[in-house]
C-alpha cells in the first residue's frame, strides 16, 4: 500500500438462505401441476392460479434472493437521479488533490523556482508530506473545526525522515482534530481468509488520536449505497453464515476499535449528530455537488489571502483527498462514478443532517410476506369485476404498477424509506399479462365454439333467403361475420357454372379480386372476379346495394365494348360479384417506378401516353361516366399490342362509399363522397363534387410524373401555396407547348382546365403529329442500327424550340410552291441545317453529323427535285 493510497471498495453481500432455490422450484412445480388439472376454458381459474404463482414467487425472491436486491438497488439509483441534486450542508468542504495543482506547481516552479518556492513540495510524485502539514496548519489557523485527510500514510516518506517529522509535528499540534483513515484488508493465507487493519505509521498516531475506517460495502448492483458503519456488521454476518463464528468474533473485536471515517471526522470537529436511523447514505447529487477547492490554493499566498478574507474555511469540516484520473480513486454510486473523497463527504453530510435512508421493513421474511399480500391485492383489484375484459384488466395492472412506483418514489424522497418496488411491480404486470392471455384465449375458444355451431346451422339453413334476411336484420356482427366468411370463401369454386376461381390477387377495404378461368371458352382463358363486401348489411341497404351494383355493372358492360377497357363478362347483384376480361401486361406504375425503370420517360413517349389515355377517356366521358381513380396503378400496358388499358372504374368503390352513407332516413341522391387516390384527385373531387375535368386533372398528373420521375407525394410537395400551381419544371427540359398543356390540365380551378377529353386531345394534336413526324423522319434512313446515336438521343427528355410547330421539314416553300431550282434547294438546305442544329443542341458532334446526313438524303430523294440537280 503506497503512502498516498486511498480506500478501495470492498464488496460484501448478504448470502442467500440455504435451500431457497429448491423451495422456490418446488412451489412453482406444485402450482403448475395444479393448473394442468384446470380446464383451460375457465379463464378466471387459470388467471387466479397464475396470479398466485406470481405473488408467491415474488415474495420468496424478496425474502432470500440476490436478484431482488439487485433490482431494488437499481430502482433506488433511478429514484436518486429523478430526485436530482439537493443542496449539501455548508459545513462540509473538500480540498482536492488534483492534476491542476500538479500542473500549476510544475509550470510555475519551472519558470521561477525562487518566487514559487512554496510550490516545491508539489513538484514531486508523490508530494512531500510537508505540503499536507502546511495545508493543515493554514486550515486550522483559518478556523476550520477539523481536517480529515483521505490518505493512508502507512509507509515512510520517500523524501526522508525529515518529511515525516514535519507532518508528525503538525498532527501532534492538532492532536484529536485531524482525522486519518484506516483500512480493513483481506489476505488469503494457508490458514484461510484473514482480515487485518492497515493504519498510519505509529509516528502519526497521536494522543488523543482520530482515526476511522474508510471501507464501504457494495450492493448487488456493485454500487455503494450503505454507510461505512455497515461494513463491519456485514463482514461479521458473512463470516457467521459461512460457518466461521470464531473469525466473526475476532473481526468484531478488531472493528470495535475504530468508528467509521465519517463518524471520526465529526467527532474530531465536535459536531453533534444523532445516531443514524437508517443504514443508507443520502446522496446529495452527482460529482462536484460539494464545494471544492484546489490544493495549490492553500499554498499560494494570493489565493490563500482571498480565502482568509472570505472566511472560506472558518467553522468548516475540511476533507482533503485525491481526485482525477491519475489517482484512480473511483467508486460506483447511484449518481454514477464518484471520487472516494466525495463519497466520504456524502456520508459525513448524511450523519450531520440526520438524513440516513432506512428500510421500511427491516426483516427480509417480513418483506416477502408484504410483497405476497400486495400482489394478491393487486390481482383482486384486477379481477373482482367479472364483466371487465382481459385488455382492461391488463390496463388496470399497468396502472397499479405505475401507482406502486409512484408511492415508492414518494416514500423514498419524502420519508427516506425504502419499500420493495421492483419485484412487486414485475409480479403485478405479469399477473395482468396472465389475465390478458388467459382471457383472450378463453374468448377465442368460446368464439370458435360458437362459430362452429353457427356454421353447422348455416350449412343446414343458410340457403334460405329468409335466414339471410333474419341475420342481416338482427344486427349480430358475429352472425354476419360467419355469413360473410361463407360468402367470401369462393376459391376453388365455379361461379355461374363456368368461372372457376383460382387464387386471390388483391384485396382492399371494399372487396377482393380473384384470378379465374372461363371453363366454357376454348383454352380456358383467364378472367378477373371482383367481389364486393357491403359494410352496411341492413335489409334496406342490401336492396339498395343490389340496385346500384346492377346499374354500375350495366355501365361497365357498355364501356367494355372499347378495345382498351376490360370487357364485362357477367355479374350477380345478389352475391355482389362481377367478372371481367383478364389483361396480361405490366401496369404503368411498374413502368414508371419499377426496379428497372429509368425514372423519366422521353417527351415523345409521354405525349403518346397522354394521347392514348385521352382517347379512352373521351369514350368513357361520352357514355356519361367519370372514372374518378385514374393513376398509373390503374393503367395496364397490354402485352399483346402495347396499348394502354384503363381498369378499375371505381364502380364497386362508389357503391360501397354510397352504402356507408345510407341510413334509415338519409337519401342516396345527396352529394356524393370523395372517391379516388390522394395526389391524383382534383380539388373538387376531393370535396365530393367530381366533374369530367376531374379525370383530365388525373391524366395531367400522370403525364407530369412520367416526365419528372417524381411520385405523387413528391409532386404535391412542389405546389406553390401562393399560386396553388405545381412547380414541376425545375431541372426538367420540356417543350413549352407540352408544359402549357400539362399546366392547364392540372389547374386547381376546374373552370381553367380543359372541360372534356375532346378539348384536351385538340390541344395535344399538333404536338402529337409533330413528334410522330419527326420520329418517322429520324427512323427513315436505310440500314439504321438499333444503336444509332441519333435514335438513342431521341429517347431522352429534352427541350424543343418554342417555335417548333411553325418550322417543318417540308417539300414546299412558304408560298406553297415546289422546290424546282438550285437557289430554292440551297435555301431549303440552309433552313434544314439551322433547324437540325437548333433541335439537336443536346447531341454530341458525331450524332449531329449523322442527323444532318439523314436530312440531306431526305432532300436528295425528294420527288420534287430535278434529277439533274
Amino acid at each position: 500500500m503506497s503512502q498516498e493510497s486511498s480506500h478501495p471498495q470492498a464488496k460484501t453481500l448478504i448470502a442467500e438462505s440455504a435451500g431457497f432455490k429448491r423451495l422456490l422450484r418446488n412451489f412453482v412445480s406444485r402450482r403448475l401441476a395444479t393448473l394442468r388439472q384446470i380446464n383451460i376454458r375457465d379463464a378466471s381459474n387459470v388467471g387466479h392460479g397464475l396470479l398466485t404463482i406470481c405473488a408467491v414467487t415474488a415474495g420468496l425472491s424478496v425474502a432470500g434472493g440476490s436478484t431482488s436486491q439487485f433490482l431494488d438497488r437499481q430502482v433506488q439509483s433511478r429514484f436518486f437521479n429523478l430526485r436530482g441534486t439537493v443542496i449539501p450542508p455548508s459545513e462540509v468542504i473538500i480540498v482536492k488533490i488534483d492534476e491542476y495543482s500538479n500542473s500549476q506547481a510544475r509550470s510555475n516552479y519551472a519558470v521561477d523556482s525562487k518566487k514559487y518556492a512554496y510550490l516545491e513540495p508539489l513538484t514531486t510524485a508523490p508530494w512531500k508530506r510537508a505540503a499536507y502539514a502546511q495545508a493543515i496548519d493554514r486550515l486550522m489557523s483559518a478556523g476550520a473545526k477539523s481536517v480529515a485527510v483521505d490518505l493512508i500514510f502507512d509507509t515512510p516518506s520517500s523524501h526522508g525522515i525529515q518529511d515525516d517529522l514535519r507532518l508528525q509535528k503538525t498532527l501532534q499540534r492538532y492532536a484529536g482534530r485531524v482525522t486519518l483513515p484506516v483500512l480493513y484488508a483481506e489476505d488469503t493465507l494457508n490458514i484461510g481468509l484473514v482480515h487485518q487493519i492497515i493504519s498510519p505509521q505509529e509516528i502519526f498516531q497521536t494522543q488523543p488520536s482520530s482515526m476511522g475506517s474508510i471501507n464501504y460495502p457494495t450492493e448487488a448492483n456493485d454500487k455503494i449505497h450503505a454507510l461505512p458503519s455497515e461494513y463491519p456488521r456485514r463482514v461479521e454476518f458473512d463470516l457467521a453464515q459461512a460457518g466461521n463464528p470464531q473469525d466473526a468474533k475476532i473481526f468484531a473485536r478488531m472493528a470495535s476499535q475504530y468508528p467509521s471515517f465519517a463518524q471520526a471526522a465529526l467527532n474530531a470537529g465536535k459536531l453533534t449528530y444523532q445516531p443514524p436511523k437508517g443504514e443508507n447514505i443520502f446522496f446529495y447529487g452527482p460529482t462536484e455537488t460539494f464545494t471544492q477547492v484546489s490544493f495549490w490554493e492553500l499554498l499560494d499566498p494570493e489565493t490563500w489571502k482571498n480565502h482568509r478574507r472570505n472566511k472560506t474555511f472558518e467553522g468548516k469540516l475540511v476533507l482533503i483527498g485525491p481526485t482525477g484520473e491519475p489517482y484512480k480513486d473511483f467508486h460506483s454510486t447511484p449518481f454514477g462514478i464518484m471520487q472516494g473523497v466525495e463519497v466520504n463527504a456524502n456520508s459525513i453530510a448524511t450523519l450531520l443532517e440526520n438524513r440516513s435512508i432506512s428500510t421500511a421493513i427491516p426483516s427480509l421474511p417480513a418483506q416477502g410476506v408484504f410483497v405476497v399480500l400486495l400482489v394478491l391485492f393487486a390481482g383482486y383489484v384486477q379481477s373482482h369485476d367479472r364483466k371487465v375484459g382481459p385488455l382492461r384488466r391488463f390496463g388496470t395492472a399497468i396502472v397499479l404498477a405505475l401507482g406502486w412506483i409512484s408511492i415508492s418514489y414518494s416514500v423514498f424522497v419524502a420519508g427516506r424509506l425504502i419499500l420493495p418496488t421492483a419485484m412487486p411491480v414485475v409480479a403485478i404486470v405479469l399477473s395482468g399479462a396472465s389475465y390478458l392471455i388467459t382471457g383472450i384465449t378463453s374468448e377465442k375458444l368460446q368464439q370458435q365454439r360458437a362459430n362452429q355451431q353457427r356454421r353447422q346451422a348455416l350449412q343446414q339453413h343458410g340457403a334460405s333467403q329468409d335466414v339471410k334476411n333474419f341475420i342481416y336484420a338482427s344486427g349480430d356482427s358475429d352472425l354476419r361475420g360467419v355469413m360473410d366468411e361463407q360468402n367470401q370463401d369462393i376459391i376453388g369454386k365455379t361461379l355461374d357454372g363456368r368461372y372457376k376461381v383460382l387464387k386471390e390477387i388483391g384485396s382492399g377495404g371494399f372487396g377482393k379480386t380473384y384470378r379465374a378461368q372461363d371453363t366454357n371458352r376454348p383454352k380456358n382463358p383467364l378472367c378477373v372476379v371482383k367481389q364486393l363486401r357491403p359494410v352496411n348489411t341492413k335489409p334496406r341497404a342490401i336492396e339498395l346495394a343490389k340496385k346500384l351494383f346492377k346499374r354500375e355493372a350495366e355501365v361497365l358492360e357498355r364501356l367494355g365494348i372499347h378495345d382498351q377497357i376490360p370487357r364485362l363478362l357477367t355479374y350477380r347483384e345478389d352475391e355482389f360479384y362481377l367478372v371481367q376480361d383478364y389483361i396480361k401486361g405490366e401496369s404503368l406504375q411498374h413502368e414508371l417506378f419499377g426496379s428497372h425503370s429509368s425514372g423519366r420517360l422521353p417527351e415523345r413517349k409521354v405525349v403518346d401516353i397522354l394521347q392514348d389515355l385521352l382517347q379512352v377517356l373521351k369514350f368513357v366521358h361520352d357514355h356519361g361516366v367519370i372514372h374518378r381513380d385514374i393513376k398509373p396503378a390503374n393503367i395496364i400496358r397490354r402485352q399483346a399490342d402495347g396499348k394502354l388499358v384503363l381498369i378499375d372504374f371505381g364502380a364497386v368503390k362508389e357503391i360501397e362509399q354510397q352504402i356507408e352513407q345510407v341510413g334509415d332516413t338519409q337519401s342516396i341522391d345527396r352529394a356524393t363522397v370523395a372517391i379516388g387516390t390522394d395526389g391524383f384527385m382534383a380539388p373538387e373531387q376531393a370535396h365530393g363534387r367530381p366533374r369530367l375535368s376531374s379525370d383530365i386533372y388525373s391524366v395531367g398528373i400522370v403525364g407530369i410524373l412520367a416526365l419528372t420521375g417524381l411520385s405523387a407525394k413528391e409532386l404535391n410537395q412542389k405546389r406553390d401555396p401562393s399560386t396553388d400551381k405545381f412547380q414541376w419544371k425545375e431541372n426538367i427540359r420540356v417543350s413549352h407547348a407540352l408544359a402549357e398543356i400539362l399546366d392547364k390540365m392540372v389547374s386547381s380551378d376546374h373552370f381553367a382546365r380543359y372541360q372534356s377529353a375532346t378539348d384536351a386531345l385538340a390541344a395535344l394534336k399538333p404536338l402529337f403529329e409533330n413528334t410522330k413526324h419527326l420520329w418517322e423522319q429520324t427512323n427513315s434512313t436505310e440500314d439504321a442500327s438499333p444503336q444509332d446515336p441519333t435514335e438513342m438521343s431521341l429517347e431522352e427528355t429534352r427541350a424543343w424550340p418554342d417555335t417548333f410547330s411553325a418550322l417543318q421539314l417540308s417539300d414546299t416553300d412558304p408560298a406553297g410552291g415546289s422546290i424546282d431550282n438550285s437557289q430554292d434547294f440551297f435555301s431549303c438546305l440552309l433552313i434544314a441545317i439551322t433547324t437540325c442544329f437548333n433541335r439537336a443542341e443536346y447531341l454530341d458532334r458525331p450524332s449531329k453529323g449523322l442527323l444532318l446526313l439523314k436530312v440531306l438524303l431526305h432532300l436528295l430523294r425528294s420527288p420534287h427535285r430535278d434529277r439533274d440537280e
